[in-house]
């Protein structure tokens, strides 16, 4: 039995997501979550072999979870729903990673998808959860606050910090500005985490805008 997590604040349409879902195999179970707390309450408890996420939910945010999942589930694939994808965002994202479902969304068509994802099954020891990049280009979409902390082996802890999907400022150790963002973004196999918000007192030292970065870096 396979399982999959369905974490969105509209009842109704995670009903009708979880229907679709166990219609299309009988190998399917769903999980519901209203909100990212619940869903991150249930990866914790269940086995769970893909999550569907909204992005805008109550308590803890999509990409909370997604953070969330970059750090204790990097095996499990994700989709992302949201209403503000654009065919410039979809085409920097990876197919076989992240797949956007605009709403109103086509529940058999995602069905469909994750039944696909979950036959093809992942490559051994690769990870499955949205990179860095990719992930920051949902910040920018979103146009969201925050602070994204993002650490490696053999390196000290970083915060890149965001105002309405613009980047102020990023800090590692005594070090701060563009120089110190770039080698964020640069790392390779990265953890990160998310807080909604940024200190009032972050000044704005970057003189390029976040996605004109991650293009330089990756080529996307």
């Amino acid at each position: 039995m396979k399982r999959v997590l369905i974490a969105d604040d509209d009842r109704i349409l995670r009903k009708v997501i979880a229907r679709a879902i166990e219609k299309a195999g009988e190998h399917l179970q769903a999980l519901e979550a209203e909100d990212g707390q619940a869903a991150v309450e249930l990866l914790d408890s269940e086995d769970v072999d893909l999550v569907i996420t909204d992005i805008h939910m109550p308590r803890m945010n999509g990409l909370m979870v997604l953070a969330y999942m970059n750090a204790f589930y990097p095996e499990i694939p994700c989709f992302v729903m949201t209403s503000y994808g654009t065919a410039q965002m979809l085409s920097k994202m990876p197919p076989d990673l992240l797949k956007f479902y605009h709403k109103p969304l086509d529940a058999h068509a995602l069905a469909a998808a994750v039944v696909a994802a979950l036959e093809d099954g992942p490559a051994p020891g690769k990870r499955q959860t949205v990179s860095l990049a990719n992930f920051l280009d949902l910040v920018i979409l979103e146009q969201l606050t925050c602070t994204v902390t993002v650490e490696a082996e053999g390196m000290d802890p970083g915060h890149l910090f965001i105002d309405k999907g613009v980047l102020f400022d990023a800090v590692m150790g005594d070090r701060r500005g563009q120089a110190v963002a770039i080698e964020l973004l640069s790392r390779p196999d990265v953890n990160y985490s998310m807080e909604n918000g940024c200190p009032e007192t972050i000044q704005n030292r970057i003189n390029r805008p976040l996605g004109e970065l991650i293009e330089k870096i990756t080529g996307n």
